[in-house]
């Protein structure tokens, strides 16, 4: 009895108790929350599939290399590409290397900004070594688009492969579903629709808040 420990994902929950080496019995699953009223719903008409976006810090664990990479192997499509980090030129670097029609801006925006940049894009390409939830694929996804993301930690959790998004292995894969949204605009409507009902039921802020008032209101029962 007594305050059930937290985790945003079953992920991260496994990984604490492997590190620990114990079980933990008393706990809840709630992922941070997702503000369905400022990352709206609103139905891509299908002619952005071409335009992807991506909001990462540029740092090793976020697999930029792999998105620069991928949008490299695909024509008429165009990437920007947002962060800050000290890979930035390494990232630069590689961008120019290979050709790839990708614009990296040195900069990160307020939870409006990103909302508001959501409206110009139709895929968002998230690729990650690590992550205990993807807070900003959840954003988009509340915001109605799609993801191409990795098979990784918490994120299958988060993204339902073939449903709301893609989850890849690698470049190849990840410009193999780039070439399929691009070609296929109906898809990124209809993914892009179910993301978001799916994201909003997993993780939305009303949600979220509803289970945290039932730990509270447990724990008053419990010291009452």
């Amino acid at each position: 009895r007594g305050l059930p420990t937290i985790f945003v994902s079953e992920w991260l929950k496994k990984s604490v108790e492997k590190s620990l080496l114990m079980k933990i019995d008393n706990y809840r699953i709630i992922p941070n929350p997702i503000d369905g009223d400022l990352f709206q719903y609103k139905e891509n008409d299908g002619d952005k599939s071409n335009e992807l976006l991506s909001i990462r810090p540029f740092r090793p664990k976020y697999a930029n290399k792999q998105t620069i990479r991928a949008v490299a192997e695909v024509d008429d499509v165009h990437l920007d590409l947002y962060g800050k980090g000290p890979m930035k030129d390494e990232l630069q670097q590689l961008a120019d290397q290979l050709d790839a029609n990708v614009d990296i801006h040195e900069e990160f925006f307020t939870q409006d900004e990103i909302a508001s940049l959501h409206r110009d894009y139709g895929v968002y390409v998230t690729p990650s070594k690590s992550d205990a939830q993807g807070v900003s694929m959840c954003e988009a996804m509340s915001s109605g688009i799609p993801v191409i993301s990795s098979p990784v930690q918490a994120i299958p959790e988060f993204v339902v492969d073939g449903e709301t998004g893609f989850l890849c292995d690698g470049p190849p894969e990840i410009a193999e579903k780039i070439r399929y949204f691009r070609d296929n605009p109906q898809s990124v409507i209809k993914m892009g629709k179910r993301a978001s009902e799916f994201i909003r039921e997993k993780s939305g802020a009303d949600y979220v808040v509803e289970q945290d008032l039932s730990v509270a209101k447990s724990l008053v029962r419990t010291n009452g």
